[in-house]
């Protein structure tokens, strides 16, 4: 861990100070979200806290801010995370700064806010992540996933052809065009709060596994699959719906026995098609959660393989089996259980195996994506989000388990503040969530000290 926080600190306080302690550095994590609270009225939240940690949201992590989007502009967002950056220059110092962020004095220094926060502990931001949607928020920055340039860290391309955001595996060219701290700051990002953090790096922009993986790449392979071995018969006759009923029995049985609530709605052709018969079939998130994921990979993994193993001529059935196969092996390279010793690391081993592992995911599911496109069959989707995956795990896996590192708590914790939501008057959402989960989390802290 000494590592990620070296990559983010000054240089000059880890080189050119010999007083710097490593082992009294915290190193932090920054998350945000919206959800849906009233009617499909919208609120965003900020949270953070340690990545040492682990455990409940409650007490691992500090509710920043809470809005009401539809009372809030970008200008809004901009101002909060400002402040919020402010206070993480308080907390990389370790002192109670004398300013505000637009350097006027600080009333409540003045009033006595001043001297040593926690004695010599510091903290410093290590990891800055959230979904596609927020990070945009966050940045502003020049690529998206509509632009040409797709990837915020990397030059590669929707249309270059020599970078195109399909290629992948370490030697793919556009690795060769990763972002400077520098460039970042001064070209790609419009505006300055995190960037402005002495030492901030370009490695605090995490990818995150959950909303990449398990929302994205395993909804949608697992749609196609589905629908391919309706149609090869392997869920039994009749029509296309009572097929797909039939794997969700099977799968429902599945969840059941890793102990899992299967919430999803039953499986079927409008379900699979939620843009319509001329569109690429997916699980909608709003029906399919992380931990649903997993377990479907390797439920498709386990009747992919049966079939490819009876139909040994069929490559076709070999590749489609392949990408289940190194999507459950990836999982388990980064299973704590398969990296004893390690709290926030992988084994070394095991980040080799997992690069093996996505290399032969994406080499197989590129294979079927053009035989799809050459069919004419709109099957195995490749989206920019996709390019992610190879960052996460060619790049940050060496100094962070993308497990421990993704935002599976941090989206419980969601679920949470959205239940506050829910039941607050919208017109005051933000200030009442904010005091009410600051009560609760009182509350609690104060009945585990006395336990």
């Amino acid at each position: 861990m000494a590592k990620c926080v070296e990559i983010v600190l000054p240089v000059q306080c880890v080189g050119a100070y010999q007083d710097v302690n490593l082992n009294r550095i915290i190193p932090l994590a920054v998350h945000g979200d919206d959800a849906e609270a009233h009617r499909r009225r919208s609120f965003s939240i900020c949270t953070f806290g340690s990545l040492l940690v682990k455990g409940s949201f409650w007490d691992t992590k500090i509710l920043s801010f809470c809005t009401d989007v539809s009372q809030c502009s970008s200008e809004t967002t901009h101002q909060l995370e400002l402040w919020l950056t402010w206070s993480l220059l308080e907390l990389q110092l370790g002192e109670f700064l004398d300013v505000d962020p637009w350097g006027q004095p600080y009333p409540p220094f003045l009033k006595g806010r001043s001297g040593k926060i926690c004695g010599e502990w510091k903290a410093v931001l290590v990891a800055h992540k959230g979904d596609e949607r927020y990070m945009q928020k966050s940045y502003r920055p020049l690529s998206s996933w509509v632009s040409d340039n797709v990837c915020l860290v990397c030059a590669a391309s929707q249309t270059q052809e020599d970078l195109l955001y399909t290629q992948f595996g370490p030697s793919a060219l556009h690795r060769s065009s990763m972002t400077s701290t520098k460039k970042f700051i001064q070209d790609i990002s419009q505006v300055q709060t995190f960037t402005a953090l002495p030492g901030w790096h370009i490695f605090c922009v995490q990818f995150d596994l959950l909303h990449v993986c398990d929302l994205a790449i395993i909804p949608e392979c697992s749609a196609s699959a589905l629908i391919e071995l309706c149609a090869a018969g392997v869920f039994g006759t009749g029509a296309n719906d009572e097929r797909l009923r039939r794997a969700n029995v099977l799968f429902t049985r599945a969840c059941k026995l890793a102990r899992v609530r299967n919430r999803g709605q039953m499986f079927s052709m409008k379900q699979l098609f939620p843009a319509g018969p001329n569109s690429y079939p997916t699980l909608v998130q709003k029906n399919f959660n992380g931990s649903e994921a997993v377990v479907m990979a390797k439920w498709l993994e386990t009747i992919c393989l049966k079939v490819a193993e009876d139909n040994p001529q069929d490559a076709h059935a070999g590749l489609r089996a392949a990408i289940f196969v190194n999507l459950v092996a990836m999982r388990q390279c980064m299973s704590p259980a398969n990296n004893p010793g390690r709290h926030v690391t992988l084994l070394p081993a095991n980040v080799e195996r997992l690069r093996r592992a996505c290399y032969l995911f994406k080499a197989a599911h590129n294979s079927l994506a053009l035989e799809a496109v050459q069919q004419e069959k709109l099957f195995w989707k490749v989206r920019p989000k996709y390019h992610k995956l190879d960052h996460i795990v060619f790049d940050q896996s060496q100094y962070l388990s993308p497990v421990h590192a993704s935002c599976y708590n941090d989206e419980d914790g969601m679920g949470k503040i959205k239940n506050l939501a829910r039941i607050t008057n919208p017109r005051k959402l933000g200030l009442t969530v904010l005091l009410r989960w600051t009560a609760y989390v009182c509350v609690r802290w104060v009945r585990m000290a006395t336990e």
